[in-house]
C-alpha cells in the first residue's frame, strides 16, 4: 500500500475493527484527502485525516447528534472542500428520553449543521444532505455569507426557503433541492442576481419536518422561480411526479406557456422533465402532438409517455414509476431509434414492476441491456391480490443481473 499511495487518496472506512485501523491509519491518515464512511464514532475524530478536504457520511440509521458535532468541531472540518451527509435517518441527542421530542431536534440537528456551513469560517465549495428530514429554516439563527459554496444540495420544508438560503451563496453554480411544492400562499420569492447554471427541483405534496401539510400547486410561482436563472441556465431538471394535480396538466398542454418557460435559457443544454398526469388520457397523441414541432426538434428534446407518466427522452431519473406495459408500451414524440437507444434508459438505478404480470425473458434481457445501473425492482400488486410478505421486506439477491441488481420488494 506504501508503495502505490496513490491508491490511497481515497477511503471507504470499515464500520468495524476500529481499534486494528487506529493502528493503519497512524501511518497512512496523511496520505487521505477523501472520506467516506457510515457510521460515526467518537474514536475517528478527524485529527487521523490532516489532508482531509472531502468528507461524507451516509447511513440509513438513527445516528447520535453529538457524534457529527464532534465532526463539525473539528478544526479540521474548516479545511473541508466537500461535506457530504446523506441517508433516510435521523440524528438525535444522546438521551433516549428526547426521542419522544423528535421533531423538536430535527430542527435542532438541521440549524445547527447549516450554521456551520453558511459561514465565512469554513472552505466549503460543496455541500450535500440528503436526509430525508425536511430543513425548515429558523429565523432566529443568523447565517453568514459563504462566498466559496458553488455547489449545494438539500431537501428543505418550504419552496420559498430556497432563495433565502442561496442569498447567503453568491457564487452558486449547482443547486439541487427537494421540497414542498410552490404554494398559492406565502410572500413574494427573494429577486437573486446569482449565475446559476445547474438547477434540480423535486417536488412532493408535504416534506416531513415533523408536521405534514398539504399545499396547493402554483405554476407562476415555480415560472417566476426559474426565469430569475434563465439567462446562465445550462441544465434544468423538474421532477413533478409526486404532484398529482390539474394545474400541471393544464400547463402541459398550454403550448405557448410551456415554450415561454424555456425560449429565454440561451445557454440551456439539457433538459429533465418527470410528470404524473392527472388521470390516463384517452388520446395520447393530443398530449405528444403538443412536442413535435420545430421548437422542440431544434433543441433535440425528445418525449416520452407510459400510463399516467410524461417525460423528457433520454430518461435522467433514478426511479422509474409504475413501468408495467414495459417498453412496448412506451409512446414518444419523434422516432422509434430514441427508444432502441442503449443509453434511453441507462440512469434507471429502480423500477417499478406489476407483481401479477408474466415477464418473458426477452424483458428482462431488455433491461440488463438497457438499465445497467438497475440495483432494485419494486413489485407492486394494484388489483387488490394478497401478497404474503416476507419477514425481511428487501429479497436480496432474488434476481441478480451479473451482480449488480441487488434487491427486490414485494408491497
Amino acid at each position: 500500500m506504501l508503495q502505490n499511495q496513490h491508491y490511497m487518496q481515497h477511503l471507504e472506512l470499515p464500520n468495524k475493527n476500529f481499534d486494528t485501523w487506529k493502528n493503519i491509519l497512524s501511518v497512512i491518515g496523511f496520505l487521505i484527502k477523501s472520506l467516506d464512511i457510515n457510521k460515526i464514532d467518537s474514536s475517528f475524530p478527524l485529527t487521523y485525516f490532516p489532508n482531509l478536504k472531502s468528507f461524507t457520511f451516509s447511513s440509513s440509521d438513527f445516528y447520535l447528534l453529538n457524534h457529527l458535532e464532534l465532526i463539525i468541531k473539528s478544526k479540521h472540518f474548516q479545511q473541508l472542500h466537500s461535506f457530504k451527509i446523506g441517508g433516510c435517518g435521523i440524528l438525535f441527542p444522546r438521551d433516549s428520553s428526547y426521542i419522544s421530542y423528535s421533531g423538536h431536534f430535527i430542527l435542532l440537528s438541521s440549524e445547527y449543521v447549516l450554521e456551520n456551513v453558511f459561514t465565512r469560517r469554513n472552505t466549503l465549495k460543496i455541500f450535500h444532505s440528503t436526509l430525508s428530514t425536511g430543513v425548515s429554516l429558523n429565523y432566529s439563527t443568523t447565517y453568514q455569507t459563504n462566498a466559496n459554496l458553488h455547489s449545494l444540495k438539500l431537501v428543505l420544508a418550504e419552496f420559498g426557503d430556497i432563495f433565502k438560503l442561496i442569498s447567503y451563496t453568491p457564487n452558486l453554480e449547482y443547486l439541487n433541492v427537494r421540497c414542498t411544492s410552490p404554494a398559492t400562499t406565502g410572500g413574494r420569492l427573494i429577486k437573486t442576481n446569482i449565475r446559476l447554471k445547474s438547477l434540480y427541483l423535486k417536488f412532493s405534496n408535504y416534506i416531513s419536518f415533523g408536521v405534514n401539510y398539504i399545499m396547493l400547486f402554483n405554476i407562476d410561482r415555480l415560472i417566476d422561480a426559474i426565469n430569475q436563472f434563465s439567462s446562465s441556465l445550462t441544465c434544468l431538471s423538474l421532477d413533478l411526479v409526486n404532484l398529482s394535480t390539474p394545474t400541471i396538466d393544464n400547463f402541459l398542454f398550454d403550448k405557448i406557456q410551456f415554450r415561454q418557460l424555456l425560449q429565454p435559457m440561451n445557454e440551456l443544454k439539457q433538459f429533465h422533465l418527470y410528470v404524473k398526469l392527472v388521470q390516463l388520457l384517452d388520446n395520447k397523441e393530443t398530449l405528444l402532438s403538443q412536442f413535435r414541432d420545430p421548437f422542440w426538434f431544434d433543441h433535440n428534446w425528445s418525449f416520452g409517455l407510459h400510463g399516467k407518466y410524461f417525460y423528457t427522452l433520454p430518461f435522467h431519473f433514478d426511479h422509474l414509476h409504475e413501468f408495467y406495459g414495459g417498453f412496448d408500451d412506451v409512446q414518444l414524440t419523434h422516432s422509434n431509434i430514441l427508444l432502441n437507444s442503449d443509453r434511453t434508459w441507462s440512469h434507471v438505478k429502480s423500477i417499478d414492476l406489476l407483481l401479477t404480470s408474466k415477464y418473458d425473458l426477452n424483458f428482462l434481457k431488455q433491461m440488463k441491456r438497457k438499465m445497467p445501473k438497475l440495483t432494485f425492482i419494486n413489485f407492486n400488486s394494484i388489483d387488490n391480490i394478497s401478497v404474503k410478505k416476507s419477514k425481511d421486506v428487501y429479497l436480496r439477491n432474488h434476481i441478480t443481473f451479473d451482480k449488480r441488481l441487488a434487491a427486490c420488494s414485494k408491497c
